[in-house]
């Protein structure tokens, strides 16, 4: 009986929990964010749909572009300190929008 392949399962199930967790957290996070830029629109009088499409649309590319940029980066230069990193940024970027 090996017990490797049993702790190498655990650890990957444990790995999709936490990317799962992770991906809810972000998502709700960009909602919350969403609420200002719709009260923004909703006084500016856009057309919601068309608004909606495009930022729905943008957010992807952003997402998508920004992900493959952190995953090249992450193995080269900051390894183990990505949550680090990647949580303060996000924090500067709430501060910048407040401000």
């Amino acid at each position: 009986m090996s017990y490797k392949s049993e702790d190498k399962e655990e650890e990957t199930t444990k790995a999709t929990n936490w990317t799962y967790k992770s991906a809810i957290m972000l998502g709700l996070a960009l909602g919350i964010d969403s609420i200002s830029l719709g009260v923004s629109a909703g006084f500016a009088h856009y057309p919601i749909l068309l608004t909606s499409f495009f930022a729905g649309i943008t957010s992807f590319l952003f997402i998508w572009t920004g992900s493959n940029f952190a995953n090249r980066i992450t193995f080269t230069l900051i390894k183990d300190k990505s949550d680090i990193v990647s949580g303060i940024l996000l924090i500067t970027l709430g501060i910048w929008q407040i401000i």
